[in-house]
């Protein structure tokens, strides 16, 4: 979402676990919008420096293969 909000500025960060073999524990802390919400562009100037990082975010290719930037839906 804050990829989607922030035209791309920020990265969505995979999820992923590295199994070590060892014992771990993992306390995961989500916070969303409610179900219904729709995820809006934050409208804010950007420097040269943060529209470079948006131009590389863009080339991006996730794991899912999903592009952020056509999400046009509710969440929930």
């Amino acid at each position: 979402m804050l990829q989607k909000m922030t035209k791309g500025l920020y990265k969505s960060t995979p999820h992923r676990v590295v199994v070590t073999g060892k014992e771990r524990y993992s306390i995961p802390y989500f916070y969303d919008p409610g179900w219904d919400e729709k995820v809006s562009v934050l409208d804010f100037p950007m420097s040269k420096e943060e529209e470079e990082v948006v131009k590389k975010n863009q080339a991006y290719k996730r794991i899912d293969d999903i592009n952020v930037d056509c999400l046009n839906k509710t969440i929930g």
